[in-house]
């Protein structure tokens, strides 16, 4: 009888002891299992193995932002410039440049996929235009595939990535590409695994272009703001939630809302970015604002609250009148810093805060200098 294997003494077979798979070596004649062999397989990994590789931080593409591997999501709600952020980043990485919005790129490869279900090739070209008016050597933009189909994608995406190493693939949106109820979180999670699968083989990023909820303004950056399920922020390492400015509509809020390769200075305040569609695209301004600041005050006549209440729940509070103003602002409430002041002038004694907690005395002589701000 003829087998499927070369002869060897049992003392020359590999020995594998731990976290086996059978390999099961077949007759060829009968096709009956004669001996078992153990292979080890190649994901499974002593801890001593996975120490000796010697890394003590996790690598980042984005430091501050994005890891050089895995699962991330860019949300917000439509019309914030989600995609040219996107698109941008992709620039900045063919270009081989060392930053992005002011935090250091590390990219390995200067390579890019884009995945865009929602934007044709005549609704990109002009974005691209835009973005490449600096770059003299306009081959770099080689480096940047562009897919604008669905048809067997995952196929595709690992031919691309098996042809060459790639340091980032954006899918815009996650919600044309899943395609089904954003709310089954099982389902949500299937979905994410062959991306996954993908990441992990060919050391790359995935980012999803994903949207927030109908009543994300209303409420401060969280991860719980994002469309469907919790399936989709579990599936993913990062999450970054965008919003716009209330007070300036050319301003945007980036957030990093999950992040745990992060400290929590870098997740309790947001990156305010200037946003010029025709122009640079996003620029980092170098301001941060507190989470709490950027919930917009419901409109509806049951929970909204009056200017003048307002800023004397804040002063209640312990906050200086440019603070009050600050935070009322970045509410979305139109109030001047002056409007702030006399209120207080008026009211020199502030009364006890509804939670019960007791008011303080105030002598009502502050004139609004006050410089000490909570918006950097």
């Amino acid at each position: 009888m003829e087998f499927k294997k070369e002869d060897q003494s049992e003392s020359q077979l590999p020995l594998v002891t731990e976290h086996i798979e059978s390999a099961k070596i077949i007759a060829i004649e009968t096709g009956e299992i004669i001996q078992e062999a153990s292979v080890k397989k190649p994901w499974i990994k002593s801890a001593k193995e996975i120490m000796e590789m010697g890394i003590t931080e996790i690598p980042m593409l984005v430091k501050g932002l994005f890891p050089k591997y895995g699962m991330a999501t860019l949300a917000g709600s439509s019309d914030l410039g989600k995609s040219m952020l996107l698109l941008q980043l992709t620039n900045a990485i063919i270009n081989g440049s060392q930053s992005f919005l002011g935090f250091e790129l590390k990219a390995e490869h200067r390579r890019a996929i884009y995945v865009s279900t929602e934007d044709d090739e005549y609704s990109i070209c002009p974005r691209l235009i835009n973005l490449s008016k600096s770059t003299e050597d306009k081959s770099v933009y080689e480096r940047l595939e562009i897919i604008t189909s669905e048809e067997n994608l995952l196929g595709e995406l690992d031919k691309l990535l098996t042809a060459n190493p790639t340091d980032i693939v954006i899918a815009d949106t996650l919600s044309d590409l899943y395609g089904g109820d954003m709310n089954q979180s099982n389902k949500v999670r299937f979905f994410f695994k062959d991306y996954k699968k993908l990441a992990h083989k060919h050391k790359t990023l995935f980012v999803f272009n994903h949207h927030c909820g109908k009543k994300n303004d209303f409420r401060p950056p969280h991860k719980d703001n994002l469309l469907g399920s919790q399936g989709i922020e579990s599936s993913n390492r990062t999450v970054i939630e965008l919003r716009k400015d209330f007070g300036d509509p050319s301003l945007r809020h980036l957030c990093l809302i999950k992040a745990n390769h992060l400290d929590e200075t870098s997740k309790n305040r947001s990156y305010v970015l200037k946003f010029d569609y025709a122009g640079d695209g996003f620029t980092n301004t170098g301001a941060r604002v507190p989470f709490e600041q950027l919930a917009k005050s419901e409109g509806n006549n049951e929970q909204k609250i009056s200017r003048e209440q307002r800023v004397l729940q804040l002063r209640n509070e312990k906050k200086t009148i440019v603070q009050i103003h600050a935070i009322m602002k970045a509410e979305g409430v139109d109030i001047g810093r002056s409007t702030v002041g006399n209120i207080c002038k008026a009211h020199p004694f502030v009364q006890p805060s509804n939670d019960g907690t007791g008011g303080q005395q105030e002598d009502g002589n502050d004139d609004g200098t006050d410089k000490t701000v909570s918006v950097e």
